[in-house]
């Protein structure tokens, strides 16, 4: 499900957001094995709409290289070296 988030323009949204023990996790999705700094702009608007608690976030792609950026993890799901997809949602960092 894609959630559009309030008082942005349209296409600034969040792919996927879980919520764990109160905390809100924003999740981006992306098919691009290259990472770009725009994959992770709306998440800083993200964690100030007030919403409660919000954790840094996290982006899939089909990259090689797992990495952190400003905070947030970005990461391969699919590579070997990942630990399980649920141990990075409930820690993404």
């Amino acid at each position: 499900m894609r959630i559009q988030t309030p008082n942005l323009e349209p296409g600034n949204e969040i792919d996927l957001v879980a919520q764990i023990a109160g905390r809100w996790i924003p999740i981006e999705i992306k098919s691009s094995a290259t990472f770009s700094k725009d994959f992770v702009k709306t998440m800083s608007v993200f964690k100030n709409l007030g919403i409660g608690e919000v954790d840094n976030g996290l982006v899939f792609y089909s990259g090689e290289t797992n990495l952190i950026y400003n905070g947030i993890t970005v990461l391969n799901p699919l590579n070997a070296d990942t630990q399980s997809l649920w141990d990075v949602i409930q820690n993404p960092t």
